[in-house]
Parts: structure tokens; C-alpha cells; sequence
């Protein structure tokens, strides 16, 4: 937490995902996805699709949507934004916050509070996974999915079952109709897919169990809940790659038993 000091009281504000509970991540997305001004929220999205930091394209969509704001924007609607989003962030006051400036308001928002709001709506831009393979939460230690080389190919998700797979999903799914987006969902999710161990590997699936340990993950820290997403982005690639290439093998068989080897040769198959 970083230690500020406002009309000669100290207070805190978050400075690191690990500082702050998933839930906090949850109620700062909702307040993002009903509340914060339109011109705002389509700038972060041309913020997102750029490149890096020579990205011509981005900047010319960047000062065309700047071009498009008003005063009122500036002085009045992003402020009143930001005092939100501060109050979220921090334990200042609302009375506090309603003195402040809009323009120390915009420095503040700019400087601490700026990297989780995007971070939520769009991808944490300051944080790098260290590729955990566990964590332990209130002295449970869970396991998050692994993938395994089975005959020379790479499976996704092999020590989990194809229900727990589809329940995540569904879950996922799901989330993105709500105003906390994939965080309102992220409890149940880690719940159903990083699970302790049992007496014969991994602990087996209950729906019970998970509902009644994600209550518990509501307070997980966002390191945690970022590495588990960024673990099941990577194995979602590879499960995609492995049904491609399954699909791929599949049709070459199925030319294989329609075609003589002789003719899938002189057709150009197979080279």
C-alpha cells in the first residue's frame, strides 16, 4: 500500500495487485462497466489494441477520440470519475475527495489508479506471471491444471476431467454477462479448477466442495487470480492447437481411405 497524506491526515491507496482481495477487483470493475464515461472507456479500447510504443495507428485513433472530448469531459466528467474510482481504491473519504482539485484528482487517479482500472477492463499491463504451478490459500494448498506430453503430443488440462473443464467454461461464459465481469466469476472458477491434493492425486471434483471453497476465494489476492488466468489463457491455446491438429489428422485419414496412396501423391497430398 502506498501512505499518502491529505489535509494532514495520512491515509492508503493499493499500489500492487498482490495487496489487493479479488473482491475489491470485482467491485471496481462494476463500477468501470456501469460508470465510467463513455470517451474514457473508448480510449482505453484503442489503448488496447496497440502494438507498443511506435504504434503510429494507435496514437492517430488516440488523438482523434481526444479530439472528440469536451471541457466538460475534462473538468467536470472524468473527475467525478476518478473520485469514484479513488474511493474504490483507497480509504480517503468521500468528503475528502470531493475537495480535491480535479486537476490533483487527475494526477492522483494518473499515478496510482490507473494501471487496475484498465488492468480490469482490459489486461494488467504492469504485471508478469511467474508461471506458478500452486498456491495456498488460508493453509490449503491448490494445484492449478498441467498439461502433460502423452506420445509425443502435448494435452491440455490432463489431469482434469472433461466436466470440470466444461464447468469453468460455462462459468466464464456466463461472467461476461454480469457488471464485474470474469472477477464476479473468478471465486468459482479457481475453485473448480485448482483444487488440493487427495489421497490418490488431485482432489475429485464436487460441485459442493468448490462452492463452498470458493467462498473462501473471494479475499485471494489478484498475483494469485492473475496467474491462474494467464495459466488457463496458455492451456486454452494448447487445448485449441490439439483439437486443430486432431481435426487436421482426422481429414488426412479420411483422404487416406478415400484416395489410393499413389493418387493423394500425384494430387500433391502428403508432400
Amino acid at each position: 500500500m502506498v501512505q499518502l497524506t491529505v489535509e494532514g491526515k495520512k491515509y492508503s491507496c493499493f499500489n500492487e495487485w498482490k495487496e489487493m482481495p479479488s473482491s475489491k477487483a470485482v467491485e471496481l470493475a462494476t463500477l468501470c462497466n456501469k460508470e465510467m464515461p463513455l470517451p474514457l472507456k473508448s480510449l482505453y479500447e484503442i489503448y488496447s489494441k496497440s502494438t507498443g510504443v511506435d504504434d503510429v495507428e494507435t496514437k492517430k485513433k488516440a488523438d482523434e477520440q481526444f479530439a472528440k472530448e469536451t471541457d466538460e469531459d475534462f473538468i467536470k466528467n472524468f473527475p467525478a470519475f476518478y473520485g469514484k474510482v479513488i474511493k474504490c481504491l483507497s480509504d480517503i473519504p468521500r468528503e475528502v475527495i470531493d475537495k480535491i482539485l480535479p486537476e490533483s484528482r487527475s494526477a492522483f487517479y494518473s499515478q496510482y489508479c490507473f494501471k487496475f482500472v484498465f488492468g480490469v477492463l482490459h489486461f494488467p499491463f504492469d504485471f508478469v506471471p511467474k508461471g506458478i504451478s500452486q498456491f495456498t490459500h488460508h493453509e490449503v494448498t491448490c494445484h492449478l491444471p498441467k498439461s502433460k506430453t502423452i506420445l509425443g503430443k502435448v494435452r491440455p488440462f490432463a489431469d482434469r476431467t472433461a466436466i470440470e473443464f466444461a464447468e469453468a467454461a460455462d462459468l466464464e461464459l456466463y461472467s461476461k454477462q454480469l457488471d464485474g465481469g470474469k472477477f464476479e466469476c473468478a471465486a468459482n472458477i479457481i475453485a473448480v479448477l485448482c483444487r488440493p491434493m487427495g489421497i490418490n492425486g488431485i482432489e475429485p471434483y464436487n460441485e459442493d466442495t468448490c462452492l463452498k471453497r470458493a467462498e473462501t476465494f473471494h479475499d485471494l489476492k489478484m498475483d494469485i487470480v492473475w496467474e491462474v488466468f494467464f495459466c488457463l489463457t496458455q492451456q486454452s491455446i494448447l487445448l485449441a492447437q490439439d483439437i486443430a491438429l486432431s481435426s487436421m489428422e482426422v481429414g488426412l485419414n479420411l483422404l487416406k481411405q478415400e484416395f489410393p496412396a499413389g493418387l493423394m501423391t500425384s494430387a500433391g497430398v502428403g508432400r
